[in-house]
């Protein structure tokens, strides 16, 4: 819990020298949102993505991969609405490709309870997958 609340910290600290710096701060800073979502540190995440979303000139690539980032941490905090929020968000920055990008948004849509749009966003991984369908999909 300690080493959580310093890594929080120091990554927050991080903010005021990434305003006005180039790109390579707030990407770091997104970065480290990024890592912790990956990690487990969901509640951490979030919070060090948000920030991060805040940043001014942030690329529109790099906001997109943050928004899917705090949406897995989203829906790992069972708040699922909002994980829906950040992946639709993120597709209207970049719209997705890769067949787990489908796979996360077919499971926010089915825990909203639109099953429809979440058999659609299945069938769009499955075609992306071309002919070979990973068990991910087959799961989904």
């Amino acid at each position: 819990m300690q080493t959580d609340v310093t890594r929080t910290i120091v990554a927050l600290m991080l903010l005021p020298l990434a305003i006005g710096c180039n790109g390579d701060v707030p990407a770091a800073v997104c970065e480290y949102g990024a890592n912790a979502a990956r990690e487990g540190r969901y509640d951490e995440a979030v919070k060090v993505i948000s920030s991060c979303l805040a940043l001014p000139g942030l690329p529109d690539v790099a906001r997109a991969d943050a928004l899917q980032a705090r949406a897995w941490s989203y829906s790992n905090l069972a708040q699922h609405a909002l994980a829906l929020e950040d992946q639709e968000k993120a597709f209207k920055l970049r719209p997705a490709a890769e067949y787990h990008e489908f796979i996360n948004y077919a499971s926010y849509l089915r825990r909203v309870g639109r099953y429809q749009s979440s058999l659609d966003a299945v069938l769009a991984a499955e075609r992306t997958e071309g002919g070979k369908i990973s068990m991910m999909t087959q799961y989904n």
